[in-house]
């Protein structure tokens, strides 16, 4: 099986896609789908968004994998440049993210890693 979307309840699909589109995804298209507005990468997976009231839940998030940390770094100052709640930064050896709100309040992270896992377990 191969890991295919994930669905966020938000206020407003449209505005929604469009800040992860804008900053996160790189995606290509966006369909509607049932009562959901999927939002596709490249490699076929969705971020879906449909209508209703966000619920999100302490400590849950999502996150993306960065090329390297100056891909996170450039994020940060964008995402610091618009006025975005930053709710972690983190740098380590060989690890770098942050982690932000979206406009429903959804936490996201961002983050880098080196070599992974930091240590094999042998």
């Amino acid at each position: 099986m191969k890991f295919n979307h994930i669905n966020l309840v938000v206020r407003d699909p449209e505005a929604s896609a469009a800040f992860y589109a804008d900053l996160l995804t790189g995606a290509v298209q966006t369909v509607w789908l049932g009562d959901s507005l999927h939002l596709r990468n490249d490699e076929g997976v969705d971020l879906a968004f449909q209508q209703g009231t966000p619920s999100s839940a302490p400590g849950a998030h999502h996150g993306f994998l960065a090329a390297n940390a100056a891909e996170v770094d450039d994020l940060l100052a964008k995402l610091k440049g618009e006025g975005t709640r930053i709710t972690d930064d983190c740098t380590e050896d060989g690890f770098r993210s942050i982690k932000f709100r979206d406009p429903d309040g959804y936490e996201v992270e961002v983050y880098w890693e080196g070599d992974w896992p930091a240590t094999s377990g042998e």
